[in-house]
């Protein structure tokens, strides 16, 4: 087994009022089953930063928007 130790990618939740936002549209879409809102809200409540480079599959691609790096 080969483990490759690359570069994290995360998002600062709290950062320009992102959990905030989430939760508010979190509450605005319909989930079926209505089970699955509780769950990501859950989930969003309690993240602390979010890894948005995990390495399951490389080439996914994801929308980004990088401030202030050169």
């Amino acid at each position: 087994m080969i483990f490759l130790a690359t570069s994290q990618w995360f998002i600062a939740m709290d950062g320009e009022a992102l959990r905030r936002r989430a939760l508010e549209a979190i509450g605005r879409v319909e989930w079926i089953p209505a089970w699955g809102e509780e769950r990501i809200r859950g989930m969003v409540e309690n993240r602390p930063d979010w890894c948005i480079s995990r390495q399951r599959s490389w080439g996914v691609r994801f929308r980004h928007r990088l401030r202030g790096l050169r």
